[in-house]
C-alpha cells in the first residue's frame, strides 16, 4: 500500500530486523485476525477456519479415545484379575490336597475345601468390617 513503510524503510509487513512482522493477536484468543484488505485474507480465514476445526477435535475426539482406552484396558485388567485369581485358587486346593494326603493319613478332599473355605471367609470379614458406610 502507498505511504506505508516500515521502521527499516522497505516491505510494509516487515519489522526492522528485515523479518516478517507476525500477525496482529486478538486480545481474547491466540488466532490472528482476518483483514479483507490484506492479498492473502482467503488463506488466513482458512488457516483460522482448520485452527478452530482442531481445537474442537482435540477437545472431543482425544478426550473420548482416552476414555474409551481407559475402559477397555481396565475390562481386560479385570477379566485377566478374574482368571488368575480362579487358577490361583484351582492351584491352591491341589497343593493343600497333596500337602494333606502327605500329612494326614485320614484328610479326604474335603479338608483343603474347608481350609480355603475358612481363609476366604477370614479375608472376607476382614474387608467386610473396614468398609465404610455412606
Amino acid at each position: 500500500m502507498p505511504g506505508m513503510t516500515s521502521p527499516a524503510g522497505g516491505d510494509p509487513l516487515s519489522t526492522a530486523s528485515g523479518r516478517p512482522a507476525s500477525p496482529t493477536r486478538r486480545p481474547g484468543g491466540n488466532l490472528p485476525t482476518v483483514s479483507p484488505l490484506s492479498p492473502d485474507w482467503p488463506a488466513q480465514a482458512a488457516d483460522r477456519i482448520v485452527d478452530a476445526v482442531d481445537t474442537v477435535r482435540d477437545r472431543t475426539a482425544g478426550t473420548a479415545q482416552t476414555a474409551a482406552r481407559g475402559l477397555v484396558y481396565g475390562l481386560l485388567a479385570v477379566v485377566a484379575g478374574i482368571v488368575v485369581l480362579v487358577l490361583v485358587t484351582v492351584g491352591a486346593i491341589r497343593l493343600l490336597d497333596v500337602l494333606v494326603d502327605h500329612f494326614i493319613p485320614w484328610g479326604h478332599i474335603w479338608l483343603p475345601y474347608l481350609i480355603l473355605g475358612c481363609l476366604f471367609l477370614l479375608v472376607g470379614a476382614i474387608v467386610f468390617r473396614r468398609r465404610r458406610t455412606a
